[in-house]
């Protein structure tokens, strides 16, 4: 008998983000950073018609 485990669908609560350009950006210029999928068990996952809307909001950052 041959088992094949295979991810389930897309949990948004266990997907995590990561990449300079979530730290590191300024206003107006590109920046960049990985969304990385995986399902409630932890499993890598990616699915076509999986969508994520982003919205970047500045941080407070005061200069002295």
């Amino acid at each position: 008998m041959q088992l094949e485990v295979k991810p389930d669908m897309t949990s948004p609560q266990h997907c995590t983000v990561v990449g300079d350009g979530l730290t590191g950006g300024t206003v107006g210029t590109e920046t960049t950073f990985t969304i990385n999928t995986h399902d409630m068990h932890g499993n890598f996952c990616y699915h076509d018609e999986d969508m994520f809307h982003v919205v970047m909001k500045a941080g407070n950052s005061h200069t002295r």
